[in-house]
């Protein structure tokens, strides 16, 4: 819609900005993530740990027993804000070719141009936000690629988390593993964090399912350690629902094996040789989105992503961003695995 009229004409492209998957985010097949909208740049994250009371026998007419009370907490986080522009003079636009073929170019086709550049580096920007909360921590790296400390909160830390509430007793649920040890069966050892998953999760499921993200290196490990050749060598079958279920797996390999489904994750933010196991279904990922930065930035619709396209008589400038914040509620019920391949 247009915002300010007469020598400069501003127009609000934000439906342009629809992200497109132009890059592989397995987390955002498959759909693990519950977004919603903040109104403020600072959002609000609920962890919510239902409790259940062993009741006892009491005389009639006697004192009665007491529920206690459910686990609640809440983190108040700032979203943090992501710009990318560009812009065309004019003077550059002249004797300019479209590149392959013998036509002009023209303003509409380099702002087309713009709007596909945009849409590829904040779908880079969503699935590296997904990925750095799998990983334990809020996504909002400075100009020089440094985690800005006061926005990449560690989540462990956030709700307060020991290193004895996490898998492994260990920070981020950390654990090494050897695949090249064809004496040890890798689901016995996955086993351990299946447990941990029921003894941690409470009552919300009656079963749980385990996912973990491979990287290649790893992946190839385990589908060739001796315990899960003859399975992966007869997977459709038993996986196919599963492929179904995450949205499609393109090129990634997948196996299911003793109630833990394994994909090879080739986003690359996952390193060749590591793994994060995760239930799924328990609402453990949140991410938000914040309003635009404009004057009237809170009364406008939120939305993921912003475009605003400003022609000047003798220049054309596209301004793009959003504001974005990835959470795990509860780090507890995630596993990161470094393997010996």
């Amino acid at each position: 819609m247009p915002i300010k009229n007469g020598d400069q004409h501003l127009q609000d492209f934000s439906q342009l900005m629809t992200l497109v998957d132009r890059e592989d985010n397995m987390l955002e097949k498959m759909g693990v993530f519950n977004k919603d909208t903040s109104g403020s740049t600072v959002a609000t994250f609920e962890r919510r740990v239902d409790g259940t009371d062993d009741m006892y026998s009491v005389a009639r007419d006697a004192d009665r027993q007491t529920a206690g009370d459910n686990g609640a907490q809440d983190a108040h986080l700032e979203l943090p804000f992501f710009t990318l522009d560009k812009g065309i003079k004019q003077t550059e636009l002249l004797n300019l070719r479209k590149f392959g073929t013998q036509e002009w170019e023209s303003v509409a086709g380099k702002v087309a141009e713009f709007i596909a550049r945009f849409q590829r580096g904040h779908a880079r920007t969503i699935k590296k936000a997904m990925y750095t909360a799998l990983k334990g921590s809020g996504f909002a790296p400075d100009a020089a690629g440094v985690a800005r400390p006061n926005l990449a909160r560690n989540y462990q830390a956030v709700w307060g988390l020991a290193n004895a509430d996490m898998f492994n007793n260990a920070a981020g649920g950390a654990k090494a593993y050897d695949l090249t040890d064809q004496t040890s069966n890798p689901a016995n050892e996955f086993e351990l964090f299946r447990q941990h998953v029921v003894a941690v999760a409470g009552d919300e499921g009656d079963n749980y399912e385990i996912v973990m993200l491979m990287g290649s290196a790893a992946f190839s490990a385990l589908k060739d350690h001796a315990d899960y050749v003859e399975a992966y060598a007869n997977y459709a079958s038993e996986v196919e629902p599963a492929r179904k279920r995450l949205g499609g797996l393109s090129n990634s390999r997948i196996l299911s094996w003793q109630g833990v489904t394994f994909i090879e994750d080739i986003s690359g933010e996952i390193p060749t040789a590591q793994g994060y196991a995760f239930p799924m279904g328990m609402g453990l990922f949140e991410m938000r989105f914040g309003p635009r930065n404009t004057v009237n930035g809170q009364e406008e619709a939120i939305q993921e992503a912003y475009l605003y396209i400003d022609e000047k008589l003798r220049q054309i400038k596209a301004e793009s961003e959003t504001s974005v914040l990835a959470v795990v509620t509860r780090p507890e019920l995630i596993a990161h695995y470094t393997f010996t391949v």
